[in-house]
């Protein structure tokens, strides 16, 4: 979804979280090119102005140039860890492309759910199925959340399946 010309620079988000005070963090590793304050950005879903730069000492950049990791604030949701960060001319742009990729993500996961009809329900009621026990995971890091889900994904047996309903980053 993004111009030719705007994939010239590479970055990439290692770790996102949501901060009590400062708001979602992000974790940018830029590769190619640079990213300075004031640079209107989208990284996966999620889209925004970079309000301030952070380094790894906890001290505030201006720019954040190649193989510089910096934390990023000003986005506006919590990105994935892997997600391509990339800076385009304007708000309204970042915002744009951030929705149709929003769209589309909902359109592929609505594609991929199950409905439950009567006919099923019956089916499930009479017979010997196995129990399934719903979860919701809230973790504080991405890293932490998906190291939770997998490892919960593989406790499920013939006569329990651990189904995830939702995770995301954040306080319950």
């Amino acid at each position: 979804l993004l111009p030719q010309d705007l994939a010239a620079a590479e970055r990439v988000i290692l770790e996102a979280r949501l901060d009590p005070k400062r708001g979602s963090v992000a974790t940018v590793l830029v590769q190619a090119g640079s990213v300075k304050d004031g640079d209107a950005f989208v990284a996966g879903l999620c889209y925004g102005k970079v309000k301030a730069l952070v380094d790894d000492l906890g001290a505030r950049i201006e720019t954040a140039g190649p193989s510089t990791p910096a934390e990023v604030l000003g986005i506006m949701g919590t990105p994935q860890a892997g997600d391509i960060f990339s800076v385009v001319t304007d708000d309204r742009q970042a915002r744009d492309i951030a929705e149709k990729r929003k769209l589309l993500h909902r359109e592929q996961t609505m594609a991929h759910q199950k409905h439950m009809t009567l006919v099923g329900l019956k089916s499930q009621i009479g017979g010997p199925a196995a129990k399934d026990l719903h979860l919701v995971i809230k973790a504080d890091m991405q890293g932490s959340m998906q190291a939770l889900r997998d490892s919960l994904e593989g406790l499920s047996t013939s006569e329990c399946r651990v189904r995830i309903i939702h995770s995301g980053i954040g306080n319950a």
